[in-house]
């Protein structure tokens, strides 16, 4: 798992996490967690096979003040170009409450069986 948010974080908040692809296909889904809950999915269609397993893949993640979170997924072939710009391309909410502007309950994390960090 990669840490996107810590509890207690204020909101709203953005981060990025840089990840590499661990196989090679035209769909990747990133699982989106909450302690040990599935809050939701960031995915991406039509990737090229140029941007097989290897791949560096760029997910930014902001989270509003009420709580709700919008991604987008950048992937990049081996060279360094940009062969995929898909966003946003979820927008959900945690399903956690906030606080005076805080994520409660737990930090988020990306769990992706198909990327490693």
């Amino acid at each position: 798992m990669v840490p996107i948010l810590e509890e207690g974080t204020s909101l709203p908040a953005k981060c990025q996490v840089k990840l590499r692809r661990a196989f090679a296909g035209p769909r990747m889904e990133i699982p989106i967690y909450m302690e040990d809950e599935q809050v939701g999915v960031l995915s991406a269609d039509d990737i090229p096979e140029e941007a097989g397993e290897g791949s560096l893949v760029v997910v930014d993640v902001e989270v509003t003040a009420n709580n709700e979170m919008r991604g987008k997924v950048l992937v990049y072939a081996p060279d360094g170009r940009t062969v995929l710009k898909e966003g946003p391309c979820a927008s959900l909410s945690t399903g956690r409450p906030s606080r005076d502007g805080e994520l409660l309950d737990g930090s988020m994390n990306s769990r992706a069986n198909s990327m490693k960090k």
